[in-house]
């Protein structure tokens, strides 16, 4: 699930000019490609005061008592890091943790789903296309569907259309890992999945998103967050990017029995900590969430 992008020109033929965002592969836990994706996202990320109201086809959710318990613990599974992160009851319709759930992330490969939804929605791409990109974070493939799509009005119209607050496009056009979004619209596009997508959407994203492998396209381990840090059933989305400057590393998905709970983690640290202690925290943080599920 690397960043990757194009570098998308006046001349149509100048698409084929595609960044990557992943680097060589170290021994414990494979490393992306070095991203120019550099300068798009901010540094750090920060706290974004809320946009003027706005009708949302998919309401806020409101943090129940449970949610105090476990954000401590949370937020020190990446020490000198942030982290960001919802945890969403669809059984009982409200969310069981929300820290720093309006804290704005470059996505990296979260972007991925908007692009997924966007090509079946248009009927741009064959369903084992999407399931390929999901699945194994293929960027190549998401590079395709960028720019056939429209590139950045992808961001904005599902933005839109999902009532997300704080989803923006990349800055740079040719770089659709910069996208920048929160916990907290994250939830919001895993519930439109479930709640409002077609029946032919849900089926391909969430049968994807229940295959993706240990490896992903670009060999990097994406079993770390979710997959190795909650003993439940799971459907995941991960993202991870080199070049913000920090290093980014997202775990996101349905978790449960009938995909009971919606759980998003986004976290970024220095560049200086490695991919395997990255992962290691970011799967720490997911243990301290599982406490949360029934």
């Amino acid at each position: 699930m690397l960043l990757s992008g194009l570098c998308v020109g006046a001349i149509v033929a100048m698409f084929a000019f595609i960044y990557s965002t992943r680097g060589p592969v170290q021994a414990s836990v494979s490393m992306p490609l070095e991203t120019s994706v550099t300068g798009v996202a901010p540094s750090e990320p920060t706290e974004e005061p809320a946009p003027e109201p706005e009708p949302s086809p998919t309401p806020s959710p409101t943090p129940s008592s449970k949610a105090t318990t476990s954000s401590t613990k949370l937020s020190g599974q990446v020490p000198g890091g942030q982290v960001g992160a919802m945890v969403y009851d669809r059984a009982e319709n409200k969310a069981l943790l929300a820290e720093h759930a309006d804290t704005v992330f470059t996505t990296a490969s979260l972007v991925k789903l908007l692009i997924a939804f966007d090509a079946l929605d248009k009927g741009t791409s064959s369903n084992a296309t999407v399931t390929q990109m999901l699945s194994r974070s293929d960027d190549n493939i998401a590079s395709s569907l960028w720019v056939a799509n429209g590139g950045q009005s992808i961001v904005t119209r599902w933005a839109a259309r999902m009532g997300l607050a704080r989803t923006k496009p990349p800055t740079d056009p040719g770089h659709w890992g910069s996208t920048r979004t929160t916990a907290s619209d994250m939830v919001k596009v895993y519930r439109y999945l479930m709640e409002k997508a077609s029946d032919g959407i849900r089926s391909v994203v969430v049968t994807a998103l229940r295959k993706a492998t240990k490896a992903g396209a670009d060999g990097f381990d994406q079993y770390f967050g979710i997959p190795n840090g909650i003993d439940k059933p799971w459907a995941v989305k991960q993202g991870w990017s080199c070049c913000d400057p920090t290093r980014n590393l997202h775990t996101t998905g349905l978790v449960g029995e009938e995909d009971r709970y919606i759980v998003v983690i986004l976290t970024s640290r220095p560049s200086s900590v490695s991919w395997a202690a990255g992962s290691r925290q970011v799967t720490a943080a997911a243990q301290a969430v599982e406490e949360l599920l029934n």
